[in-house]
């Protein structure tokens, strides 16, 4: 169950016609990468120059009636999948930088996240670029 857990919410892309409180200034963020496979088991993603990548964007704060809106009605009881916690936040970044640092993890590893290696597990949300 907590693979589940980990796997789905990792890929779950909110977009951001969703709800979600303010948003704040452009920063960054370091990736992760999480075995598709071993929950346990992640990395820090790295570069050709074996450096930590980063990814721009910025953190927002989801809402729990708005993350619920954002996910198609088979997925409806969400909650009861994550135990939803009121301090879930997104990092929004636009499609080509997720894209640009995708390539650093495997195609058995899901792309998360983090500030730091005490991070909780949170997931991307895609602008739509206008």
């Amino acid at each position: 169950m907590v693979r589940f857990k980990i796997s789905f919410f990792s890929v779950l892309l909110c977009f951001s016609s969703t709800t979600l409180i303010a948003k704040q200034p452009i920063s960054s963020t370091y990736v992760f990468c999480a075995n598709k496979n071993n929950n346990i088991y992640w990395r820090w993603a790295v570069d050709e120059k074996n450096e930590y990548v980063t990814i721009k964007g910025y953190w927002e704060k989801v809402l729990e009636n708005d993350l619920a809106s954002s996910l198609r009605s088979d997925h409806a009881n969400y909650k009861y999948l994550f135990d939803f916690n009121r301090n879930t936040f997104v990092f929004v970044t636009s499609y080509s930088e997720y894209y640009r640092t995708k390539k650093y993890c495997n195609k058995d590893e899901f792309m998360q996240p983090a500030d730091s290696s005490f991070s909780d597990w949170y997931g991307f949300e895609l602008a739509n670029s206008h």
